[in-house]
């Protein structure tokens, strides 16, 4: 017997069988005749497609990844970032180059310590369960399968936690949309301190009373729509839409 394509015997001169078939390889559904017959056994399977885009964009990133952020060479990793990160790789670059896998490891019970606060807050505690009552109003606003109870619970208490975290802001809506993003690829404790870094330092007087750096960033696009794009500036003008009306909410969600 000889080996055939597939990696399995099969005796000369016959076609091969759905036996001679490796598990995971796709193959073609047999016909069957005109009349209503049996189904053909002359069947072939076809060959196994690799996106071999995605795994050159994967390679990159592994590659990235072990030589780190200090060391990765800046233009490369603005290149990868400019084709996108891989789903099964965003927990570990996320963490890794935003710094949070850093603050994940130096204060590893500060999270947990957070839910106990939260937990032991009492009735006379008006402000905190003001904070808390808001948060359960947009918990069935955020893009969140209303019946998924865990992904809910998981939202409520990175919500909550941030919000003892940093009393001075607290919670502000539009969190709950970067946090259910974060959730989606990271672990609880590792997108409480991702959803750190934005609020305090990428996204920096965005969630104040004065939303001054939502203002700031809102009117930076209104020249770069001047500068280039005239002609949609021009439309919005003459309809008197701002930019701020249209991207205040945008910029607040981080655009998840």
């Amino acid at each position: 017997a000889e080996m055939s394509v597939f990696g399995a015997g099969s005796e000369q001169g016959r076609p091969p069988r759905l036996a001679d078939v490796p598990p995971g390889v796709s193959h073609c559904i047999p016909e069957v005749s005109a009349g209503g017959e049996g189904v053909f056994d002359n069947w072939y399977a076809t060959p196994v497609m690799l996106d071999f885009k995605q795994t050159e964009i994967t390679m990159e990133w592994e590659e990235l990844l072990a030589a780190g952020p200090q060391c990765a060479d800046r233009s490369r990793l603005l290149a990868a970032v400019e084709r996108g990160v891989p789903h099964a790789l965003r927990a570990r670059v996320w963490l890794r180059f935003s710094g949070a896998q850093e603050r994940l490891e130096q204060h590893s019970q500060v999270y947990t310590n957070l839910h106990q606060r939260v937990n032991s807050v009492g009735d006379a505690d008006g402000a905190a369960n003001n904070v808390q009552e808001q948060i359960e109003k947009d918990l069935r606003r955020t893009d969140v399968n209303a019946d998924d109870g865990e992904s809910i619970d998981a939202l409520r208490r990175v919500l909550c936690a941030y919000a003892y975290f940093n009393p001075t802001v607290s919670y502000v809506q539009g969190m709950n949309f970067i946090a259910s993003g974060l959730l989606s690829a990271l672990p609880e404790e590792a997108a409480f301190w991702l959803l750190v870094l934005v609020v305090q330092y990428w996204l920096p007087d965005h969630f104040t009373e004065s939303m001054s750096g939502n203002h700031v960033d809102c009117c930076v696009l209104d020249t770069l729509l001047l500068e280039r794009l005239p002609a949609l500036h021009a439309k919005l003008q003459s309809l008197e839409v701002s930019a701020q009306l249209l991207t205040a909410r945008w910029f607040l969600c981080l655009w998840s």
